[in-house]
């Protein structure tokens, strides 16, 4: 967008456009194989994108990032992707918890919470606990709306069978897919069990847009949507 549709309709600022991405960990996407995370990094920088991870923000004001060991940065436009943190309300419950990382409820296979003031393992019958601040001692899954969405099935389907004798939760991976611009991307693990990046990736994931529209009226909206960006450039771009 930066490159292409700006640099179109604004032209005298197209050029003054950097774009920094900052990251505590040692390497970008970090959910992806080393080939597929390292294939998007470079990708972006060859796009003019810097990428700089291993890096500390201690501090954000309203024109300054202040990192640690390294100079302040000016910006313009901050876009702040954290991390998770448990609400106050989960740190106050009496239940068995993880003890490093992010506070989360810890719950048997079947979702029930376990208790946490007795030493052998017992867990409140009807009680459970799913979403970001949950977790399966033993098994433990992403903070990922995957994740809930799958946990919130099988508890509907656990509590309208109504008995005991339940088979435990099992999650069941996705593809992790990744657009990283200029029709390009990276997916990891297709529906043939293999990793793909550039042109492909992003076919594979425009064809979903296709299959996920339930409707007509959508499927039509949809497709004329795409040819007039293509034809005139994004709406965004005059906003």
């Amino acid at each position: 967008m930066a490159q292409h549709e700006l640099k179109d309709f604004y032209p005298a600022v197209a050029p003054l456009i950097n774009i920094t991405i900052f990251d505590v960990a040692s390497h970008i996407l970090g959910s992806y194989d080393k080939k597929l995370y390292e294939y998007a990094t470079e990708k972006m920088v060859k796009r003019g994108v810097r990428v700089a991870t291993n890096t500390v923000i201690q501090k954000v004001d309203r024109t300054t990032l202040h990192l640690k060991g390294q100079d302040s940065v000016p910006y313009g436009i901050l876009l702040w992707v954290a991390g998770n943190k448990s609400i106050p309300f989960v740190d106050t419950l009496n239940v068995k918890k993880t003890e490093r990382g992010l506070v989360r409820i810890l719950t048997d296979a079947r979702l029930r919470v376990q208790k946490g003031d007795q030493e052998t393992p017992d867990v409140y019958a009807n009680v459970f606990a799913l979403g970001d601040a949950a977790d399966i001692e033993g098994q433990s899954l992403p903070t990922t709306a995957e994740v809930a969405v799958q946990k919130a099935k099988y508890l509907v389907r656990q509590l309208n069978r109504r008995h005991e004798n339940s088979q435990p939760f099992v999650f069941s991976s996705k593809r992790l897919v990744t657009y990283i611009g200029a029709h390009d991307g990276i997916i990891q693990g297709s529906a043939a069990g293999e990793p793909l990046s550039g042109q492909k990736a992003w076919l594979s994931w425009r064809s979903g847009s296709w299959t996920w529209t339930r409707t007509w009226r959508n499927w039509v909206g949809l497709f004329w949507a795409m040819v007039m960006n293509f034809l005139f450039g994004r709406d965004v771009m005059r906003l």
